[in-house]
């Protein structure tokens, strides 16, 4: 290789991975820079994309968990136990779940292809979703209007979870709840 078109970050890259696959543990990974993005994303309680919750499966396979409600994935057509194979043309069979979700995330308005293949189908099938933007509820109303007591759950916390509590506590009051 000629010393002017070697890439230190390829190489750095390169040999991180190495490193990582030679450990042969699944609960270890590396997570790029780009994808580290992802994570900081999910802090502020909402995300541009397609809308679904993912797993990597021990063979490297992506699977759909569930597309959130009334999300462009659940639009879509993608169902719980669906396996994405391809991301835009690329194969996502290998990469970290991080890596595969950051192909699949993006602004909202753009288009985003994926290789599907569907649950106890034999055929992969592509599928086109226009991404959004995806709010991350972490405040979960479980009681009605008319209960004398409001029960509302917190399943995470992002930065908007206080103001999301908040202004359920003020709907149950107004709605008559005595605690």
């Amino acid at each position: 290789m000629d010393r002017a078109e070697f890439d230190p970050e390829v190489f750095t890259e390169a040999a991180i991975r190495g490193l990582i696959t030679a450990l042969d543990d699944q609960h270890t990974g590396y997570v790029p820079p780009e994808s580290f993005q992802i994570e900081n994303d999910d802090i502020y309680g909402r995300f541009e994309g397609i809308g679904a919750n993912v797993t990597m499966r021990r063979d490297g396979k992506l699977q759909i968990v569930a597309p959130l409600k009334g999300s462009p994935a659940e639009k879509a057509g993608l169902k719980s136990g669906d396996v994405v194979v391809a991301v835009n043309g690329e194969d996502i069979i290998g990469l970290s779940l991080l890596e595969a979700v950051s192909r699949i995330r993006g602004p909202r308005g753009t288009e985003v292809r994926l290789v599907v293949l569907h649950l106890g189908a034999v055929d992969e099938v592509e599928i086109s979703i226009v991404r959004d933007v995806i709010p991350l509820e972490s405040v979960l109303v479980r009681s009605r209007p008319e209960d004398r007591f409001a029960h509302i759950r917190l399943s995470t916390f992002y930065a908007d979870t206080a103001d999301q509590l908040a202004e359920a506590i003020r709907q149950a009051k107004s709605d008559g709840a005595e605690g």
